[in-house]
């Protein structure tokens, strides 16, 4: 039931609130008035330009900064392995490019060695007439040590060492009338200083098949002539020589003392020698019509950063570039994991089975 009420002065009538559930208008009224009279908390909302935002407290702020800190710093970290394992990724390309064409040139001409038929022994003359030769690297007339360097892990609680060796290698090829001796060989001093990280160089002569003596003396005239760069950080460069038969020609197999008696017969001879400073390295000399029927080519180079820092330590010149007392050999000898090896096994067109019967 609902009641008009009129107003006579304002000449307009206004409906009454019903007396719902025993609410009376005064009484709503009196309730707004208390509302309007107690003190109001705060609601946590601050007000700008007539809107309402909620703003951030300070440990929410600085949750927020620790985790864009932490996201920052992995992804730093990210990016610096990243650009680790590219520059890496670029040495190591660098290294087998340079070992590659290394390998890949001595191979090449190794292979097309050709024998002379010249140069007889007896063994008491062992100048001229080489087909081919591998002697130990010698500095200022001694023979050139090995350089070792230390291996990871031990072996029955002793230390396993890599012999690192060194080698002047020299072969003779033949275009037509004209015969040419090849030779490669580690090189140490460079531009500025000797250092004990050496520079793998080839040397060339040539001889006219009208002069005789000209074709038996290449063996020592090549590496008096100038000499091209191969690769640089070489610190192991060998060759192992082998048979008709695939085995490897050391004093072992070969030794008129103690073992099969090396063929005597002028048309076919070549000498071992075993290095005692060397254990590994075997000297080989070839001539008449012996060459080897396999050779092992063996090159190590060192990374680049890592032959910068060694060139970059003091050097003694007193001492021969491989002296264990060099500061840049003591170095060296714990860079191991710096170092990448070539192998490769080189067959022989030109060699003369009956040789090695």
């Amino acid at each position: 039931m609902t009641m008009k009420v009129s107003n006579h002065t304002t000449g307009c009538s206004r409906v009454a609130a019903p007396k719902a559930f025993g609410v009376s208008p005064l009484h709503l009224k009196s309730v707004e008035a208390v509302r309007a009279d107690s003190p109001r908390k705060p609601s946590g909302l601050l007000r700008f330009g007539g809107g309402t935002r909620r703003a951030f407290s300070l440990i929410e702020v600085l949750v927020a900064v620790t985790l864009m800190s932490v996201i920052v710093l992995g992804l730093l970290a990210m990016f610096s392995e990243v650009q680790r394992a590219f520059r890496t990724g670029i040495t190591q390309v660098d290294i087998m490019e340079s070992g590659r064409s290394a390998i890949e040139l001595i191979s090449r001409e190794i292979e097309h060695t050709v024998p002379t038929r010249r140069g007889v022994f007896p063994p008491a003359n062992l100048s001229g007439g080489e087909n081919f030769y591998a002697q130990n690297r010698r500095w200022n007339g001694a023979e050139l040590g090995p350089l070792y360097q230390m291996l990871p892990g031990k072996v029955g609680g002793l230390d396993q060492l890599r012999t690192n060796l060194l080698q002047n290698v020299f072969c003779i090829t033949r275009n037509n009338q004209d015969w040419q001796g090849v030779g490669y060989s580690v090189i140490f001093a460079n531009v500025n200083s000797t250092s004990s990280v050496g520079t793998l160089c080839r040397f060339e002569a040539n001889a006219s098949a009208l002069n005789p003596d000209d074709v038996a003396n290449l063996g020592s005239t090549t590496f008096l002539m100038r000499s091209n760069r191969i690769a640089d950080g070489v610190v192991h460069f060998r060759v192992l020589a082998y048979d008709a038969r695939g085995g490897l020609l050391s004093p072992y197999s070969y030794n008129p003392a103690s073992g099969p008696a090396i063929p005597t017969n002028q048309q076919h001879q070549f000498i071992l020698n075993y290095n005692l400073t060397s254990p590994l390295s075997y000297d080989y000399w070839f001539r008449s019509n012996a060459v080897p029927a396999y050779v092992d080519i063996e090159l190590g180079i060192l990374e680049k950063k890592t032959v910068e820092k060694a060139r970059g330590i003091a050097f003694n010149n007193t001492l021969p570039p491989w002296d264990p007392n060099q500061a840049q050999v003591r170095y060296i000898s714990n860079q191991v994991g710096r170092v990448q090896i070539f192998r490769q096994r080189v067959s022989i067109r030109n060699v003369d089975p009956s040789v090695y019967q």
